[in-house]
């Protein structure tokens, strides 16, 4: 049974038996998410802060953001983690914690361990920082006149254990070219010359301090009650917030993708933070809010209309009354009284709307449901928006979204954003992070003993009991627990895949694509001529704009029969229809002595269907005459004949087709073949069913994260049968399905074979083949067209 250490080194099971550790390892999670945050005096929040005295009220401590404090003290300000020790219980076993600088044993009680912690935490969230405070005669180098003040802040330096620091001329250079003496403790008290009157030390915490703006200037609607409520961060809140202000205070551009969860308030953050930075920070600095319907648009921008009405006179510093004012008599572009700041509606619907905008931040809502069509498509979109917005600090670009499956724009920019490929954050907020997913716990025996093993899994991952209770009832209320999972997932993969009829797990998918990556190489294949006996002649890689990908170029040992499998799967011809997709599978995984096959290569596109064989036989002759399988369903089907004549031409041309033998009526082997597999009912469900086993177990080594998309929307037909989800594809995913399926059928290890030297016959083309290796008497000629029965 998997287990979670507490914070006393014992082992914290989920059983029966063990519920008083399960209590008290609870009390302890409980105690970690109720957090005391007061935003007036900014305790536990966001972001690196220092303790000073209420400059106001001259009594009373207060936190305040480094930021700020640097511009009151104009110095650095300097970390130095106190060293507290405790008194030791007399034992024999001694062991002093070097964990964050606080001294306990081993064994040092109930009460020692809990104080130890305390400091711990302290110290980790930063709450007692210490600070440098300038000396007189640096601040009078600043333009201070205030000399009296800062002796006075002097007076609490650390001379107790420096005592001849200051007599020395030395020290006292140091100290000057330092320009700072250290604290004993770890608050200050801001000299009076630093605050002036109190509207300027709000406007300047005002501009430091996002959550005490908040707190003090937005009112919001509560969703329980309807009230007009001050705008306090929750949990989610705060930590999406110290994400954006670290990329702020680094003086970066602001660029957000976020996976939302119901009922968390990320739109508002969002938008509030615009807010902030239009009406504090910029003047004449335009936004943009575009979702996939103008209703949802016009819905944010009434939050904004809110707050504005709302916004507390004393604190708003423009001669106009804060509100929206209309635009050149646009109906959607709104102006902030007396900032010059514009606020334009657009909606995915209507793209052309938006181009050309000047704008410095953009809030795109609901992108996994802006619909692609053949004219326009988000990416477009979105590239045409942000094109515009400069990489400049206080611009904003934030992606936000539900989620709604896989293989959409926003799933692959979540994708790139997870791998470190995109210039934007990813943060997702799982449902037991929000507050009000919590539910009293009234018999912890019985939700021990009643508890499956998704529900213990999220103990292990630190899930408070209060949560998994409201996790275990709300269940009732959802006939699967897939749709369960799709409404509140507990991480993005759930978020993404989860539709109640998906024929491969989420979990079984997550561990194929681990192995996915950029294709090393791209390019094309070219040979002597496009068709016939020039198309496997003089066949050569041409790297650069193409639609084949080489994770694994061909093993330069040639002497292997049939290590390659090459399937087919037949698309449409123009741009509009499904993908034609021709896949490589190495049998030998790469050579890298892995004994599960893997992807070596793919090509994707559109082709006309008498010139799409010759492109696979390419791509086949290639990979050392690889045994060519091609779904033949499309080309028997065509009623261009000069498919089905170029299938029969490449099966005279090239000797390693796959052949099927049909079944007669009476279920035997009819005498004669045909080239290709064809697809049918019972072929179907042979292959997926084998492709699903191969999935579960990881036995094979995928490459291509846009297969593993098609995986995750592959869905299982209530009539029976398999599709894919309405508007995906599932061309790769059959390429895996064909291909793998009939790998399977041919001997492992591949075949050896040596051609003989003295000019005999290679494998069909008329050329003299040499290779070396071992000699395979197999009684019949060297062309080995493989055959298989249906």
């Amino acid at each position: 049974m998997e287990t979670k250490k507490d914070i006393n080194g014992a082992c914290v099971e989920w059983c029966t038996d063990n519920l008083v550790t399960i209590l008290a390892e609870n009390q302890r999670r409980k105690a970690a998410e109720e957090v005391d945050y007061d935003p007036i005096s900014g305790l536990n929040a966001t972001g690196r802060r220092v303790k000073v005295k209420n400059p106001l009220t001259k009594r009373g401590m207060i936190m305040l953001p480094e930021e700020m404090v640097k511009e009151l003290i104009g110095e650095n300000i300097q970390e130095i983690r106190p060293k507290r020790k405790y008194r030791k219980t007399k034992t024999k076993d001694k062991s002093e914690s070097k964990d964050k600088g606080v001294a306990t044993t081993a064994k040092a009680g109930r009460r020692g361990r809990a104080k130890a912690k305390s400091v711990a935490s302290s110290a980790e969230e930063g709450e007692v920082i210490k600070v440098t405070v300038p000396t007189a005669k640096d601040r009078d180098k600043t333009g201070g006149n205030k000399k009296d003040e800062c002796n006075k802040s002097n007076s609490i330096t650390n001379d107790s254990k420096k005592g001849d620091y200051n007599k020395n001329k030395v020290g006292r250079k140091k100290a000057s070219q330092a320009g700072a003496k250290k604290v004993r403790k770890g608050a200050i008290e801001l000299p009076e010359w630093c605050v002036g009157d109190p509207e300027e030390w709000h406007a300047l915490r005002f501009r430091h301090d996002f959550e005490y703006w908040a707190a003090t200037c937005v009112r919001i609607r509560h969703k329980l009650t309807g009230q007009m409520v001050p705008f306090v961060l929750n949990r989610p809140q705060r930590r999406v917030l110290g994400i954006i202000e670290e990329q702020r205070k680094a003086g970066k551009p602001l660029r957000l993708i976020m996976l939302k969860a119901r009922q968390w308030g990320g739109s508002t953050l969002v938008q509030m933070y615009f807010a902030w930075i239009q009406i504090v920070h910029r003047r004449n600095w335009h936004s943009l809010i575009c979702a996939h319907v103008k209703d949802t648009s016009a819905n944010i921008r009434g939050m904004y209309s809110a707050m504005l009405v709302s916004y507390p006179k004393e604190y708003w510093y423009e001669e106009e009354a804060p509100e929206f004012k209309s635009f050149e008599r646009s109906v959607n572009i709104r102006l902030i009284a007396g900032r010059d700041c514009r606020v334009t509606l657009a909606s995915s619907e209507n793209q052309e709307s938006s181009r050309g905008l000047d704008c410095s931040m953009a809030h795109l809502s609901e992108v996994a449901f802006w619909k692609a069509t053949d004219q326009k498509s988000p990416e477009d979109f979105v590239r045409a928006v942000c094109s515009g917005i400069p990489r400049e600090p206080y611009t904003f670009v934030a992606l936000e979204s539900t989620a709604n499956g896989v293989g959409n724009y926003f799933h692959t920019e979540w994708i790139r954003a997870m791998e470190g490929r995109s210039d934007k954050a990813a943060v997702f907020v799982p449902w037991h992070e929000i507050e009000i997913y919590r539910t009293p716990v009234t018999d912890p025996l019985r939700l021990i003993s009643e508890a499956d093993e998704y529900e213990q899994r999220l103990w292990r991952s630190g899930v408070t009991l209060e949560a998994i209770q409201w996790y275990h009832d709300k269940r009732r209320e959802n006939a699967s627990h897939e749709a369960m999972k799709a409404e509140y997932p507990t991480d993005p993969i759930e978020a993404f895949t989860n539709t109640g009829s998906g024929v491969f797990d989420s979990e079984w998918i997550e561990r194929l694509r681990a192995d996915c990556r950029e294709a090393p190489m791209t390019g094309d294949i070219v040979a002597r001529q496009p068709w016939g006996h020039g198309a496997l002649c003089d066949i050569r890689f041409s790297p650069g704009k193409g639609n084949l990908k080489v994770w694994d170029a061909p093993a330069a040992d040639a002497c292997y029969v049939n290590r390659y499998v090459v399937a087919v799967d037949i698309g449409g011809r123009s741009a509009k229809s499904d993908y034609s997709v021709i896949a490589v599978i190495d049998r030998m995984g790469g050579g890298r002595g892995e004994c599960k096959p893997s992807i070596a290569a793919q090509w994707r596109g559109h082709m006309a269907h008498d010139l799409l064989p010759w492109k696979a036989a390419m791509i086949a002759r290639w990979y050392h005459d690889a045994l060519l399988v091609v779904e033949s369903n499309s080309l028997e089907t065509d009623a261009d004949e000069n498919a089905t004549f170029a299938l029969s031409e490449l099966n005279t041309v090239y000797p390693n087709m796959y052949v099927r033998t049909p079944l007669d009526s009476s279920g035997m082997p009819r005498r004669e073949s045909k080239v290709g597999f064809h697809t049918n009912v019972n072929t179907k469900s042979l292959v997926i069913t084998y492709l699903v086993r191969m999935v579960r177990e990881t036995a094979y080594t995928e490459r291509d994260p846009e297969a593993c998309n098609e995986l995750a929307t592959y869905e299982k037909l209530q009539g029976g049968g398999y599709a894919a989800r309405r508007g995906y594809h599932d061309d790769i995913l059959m390429t895996r399905a064909i291909g793998l399926y009939v790998a399977s059928t041919i001997d492992y290890p591949p075949e050896r074979i040596a051609i003989e030297r003295g000019g005999e016959r290679g494998f069909g083309t008329g050329d003299e083949r040499r290779y070396e290796g071992w000699i395979r008497k197999s009684g019949n000629d060297n062309s080995q067209k493989w055959r298989g029965r249906w």
